[in-house]
Parts: C-alpha cells; sequence; structure tokens
C-alpha cells in the first residue's frame, strides 16, 4: 500500500512539472511578443501568470511603467508633429518650431 501510494504521489509530481506552461518571447517591429500555446499575452495576462514570480513580476511591472511613459511621450510627439503637418496641409502658416520639438 505504502508503495502504490508513493508511485502514486511521484506520478502527479511528474505529471505537474511535464505540463508545465512555457511562454515563448519573439522580437517584432516595436518590441517583444510573448506567446503560451499560441495565444499572444498581454502584460496584464503576464502579470496574473507571473504572480507567484516575485522577480518576474517586478520586470513586468517595470515593463509595464515603461509602457505607459512610452505611449504618453508617443502620443505628445505625434502631435506636436501632426499639428503642423496638419495646418500645412490646409493651407495655414505652420509652427515648424513644434514638429521640430516633436521630433525630440
Amino acid at each position: 500500500m505504502k508503495n502504490l501510494v508513493g508511485l502514486l504521489f511521484f506520478t502527479l509530481f511528474t505529471a505537474s512539472i511535464i505540463n508545465a506552461q512555457k511562454i515563448e518571447m519573439n522580437k517584432v517591429f516595436g518590441g517583444y511578443e510573448f506567446n503560451q500555446n499560441d495565444k499572444t499575452l498581454l502584460l496584464k495576462d503576464m502579470k496574473v501568470i507571473m504572480k507567484e514570480n516575485t522577480k518576474a513580476l517586478a520586470l513586468i511591472q517595470s515593463a509595464k511603467t515603461n509602457q505607459t511613459w512610452a505611449m504618453l511621450l508617443g502620443t505628445a510627439g505625434g502631435a506636436l508633429v501632426g499639428f503642423p503637418i496638419g495646418t500645412a496641409i490646409g493651407g495655414g502658416n505652420p509652427e515648424w518650431a513644434l514638429a521640430g520639438a516633436g521630433l525630440h
């Protein structure tokens, strides 16, 4: 009976290790893409998956903060470049200094 319980425990333990899910990271234009079982994962999905691993969770939270800042700065820069171009297309007198500031 002890051998049967030990064998059952060993089988369940081995099966849990073998069935561990692998997360693949691929470099794509503009960053990285995370996939698990042919499903693309977002940063919020990664936070849920990595909640047990504190080091990985800290890196994901840092990446989320960087993503937020990049989105804010990218939007502001795009607006500063886009407004003078729109003004020029519309026939007005564009402020090219704004476009230059948006490029930096």
